[in-house]
């Protein structure tokens, strides 16, 4: 069974996303804390790291993914949130891009149950290919300076 890391500080979200990849066969840890996220990846084989952007604590969810890529450099994120490319901080933005190559994605809230799981799916094949969120974050940057899309 594999298991996925979920890093959101809404209870709702996390229960929503806890109940939807239990459905889909994943073992599920939650956390908001970057510590504990350290802590579940060394001591269970977390496959895949599905955080929220924005979080209510002094780390962005860009910043808990870089962290946790320092003890497991192959785990692959996708990062979830309500806030837009267009809408994250130049900040999150580097760190999206320091993620990259490694196997990262993005989905916008809100989603479907399906949504999670084909994006999830995709970003597991071993056909991923890091190009397709490195257009979207460059596009979203052009637009942030009004270089339009």
């Amino acid at each position: 069974m594999p298991t996925a890391l979920v890093i959101e500080d809404d209870q709702t979200s996390a229960s929503v996303l806890a109940h939807v990849l239990e459905r889909n066969g994943y073992r599920v840890l939650s956390t908001v804390d970057a510590s504990e996220a350290e802590g579940f990846c060394d001591a269970y084989a977390v496959n895949v790291v599905i955080s929220d952007i924005i979080l209510r604590s002094p780390l962005s969810g860009t910043d808990v993914a870089r962290r946790l890529r320092q003890s497991c450099p192959e785990i692959p994120v996708l990062f979830v949130s309500g806030t837009p490319l267009e809408g994250w901080s130049e900040h999150d933005f580097a760190n999206v891009e320091a993620l990259l190559p490694g196997r990262v994605s993005f989905l916008m809230k809100p989603f479907t149950a399906e949504g999670l799981k084909r994006a999830l799916e995709k970003l597991l094949a071993s056909s991923y290919s890091g190009k397709e969120i490195q257009e979207r974050v460059e596009v979203a940057k052009r637009f942030r300076k009004g270089a339009g899309t």
